[in-house]
């Protein structure tokens, strides 16, 4: 029964956050009065796609008026030694743009093997910030900001994670990425030699 009440509480807090007076109010107090310094938190899987689930279903829910709840999330995996000077060059940018993430968030992932992934052979924090409600002016200004933090992250040791946006260019891209891009691209062209598979995220980032 209260997972039932906090479920349906999340779906009207998913469509006011998107204020960001209201984001930045509901953030200020929770970290005041229910987030304790030292204190260890951890969500369980049920817990975490619980809290999916309300999301989801407050944006099929303004779908069905014709209201379409847009949001934009980057993602950032850098190692540890670097992360806290990260974290404050990207919170001082946005303060200094004006812009307020509905999410910035932190998780440790660690190294993995595979070629196009942020953490291959990179153990280290993805740094997720989310924005709700971007407008055309707000979409100009996070462009910017967020190709240079992939500047950043990248003369940092890190890599852009490629499954969310992707605000960088070509250039950063085939740095981060080196060898493991080129070999990706020579299996794609021996298994897709007439180039079927392909999109716009490919054709941008990854073919040039």
């Amino acid at each position: 029964m209260q997972r039932l009440f906090i479920h349906r509480f999340r779906i009207p807090m998913e469509w006011l956050v998107r204020f960001s007076w209201i984001n930045n109010l509901v953030w200020n107090l929770v970290f005041k009065f229910f987030i304790k310094d030292n204190a260890t938190y951890v969500d369980d899987l049920a817990g975490y796609t619980f809290m999916m689930d309300g999301n989801r279903i407050a944006k099929e829910i303004a779908d069905w008026f014709g209201i379409t709840l847009s949001a934009l999330q980057q993602t950032f995996v850098i190692p540890e030694l670097h992360v806290l000077k990260f974290t404050r060059t990207a919170a001082q940018m946005l303060r200094e743009a004006n812009l307020s993430p509905s999410l910035f968030d932190l998780l440790f992932m660690p190294a993995d093997d595979f070629l196009l992934s942020a953490n291959h052979d990179l153990a280290g924090y993805a740094v997720s910030l989310a924005f709700e409600d971007v407008s055309v002016q707000k979409i100009a200004k996070l462009r910017a900001i967020l190709t240079s933090l992939a500047k950043t992250c990248h003369e940092m040791g890190g890599r852009v994670y490629l499954v969310k946006n992707v605000f960088a260019t070509p250039t950063q891209i085939r740095a981060m990425f080196g060898n493991n891009l080129g070999e990706f691209l020579t299996l794609k062209k021996k298994y897709d030699p007439r180039d079927i598979l392909q999109n716009e995220f490919f054709d941008r980032l990854l073919a040039a």
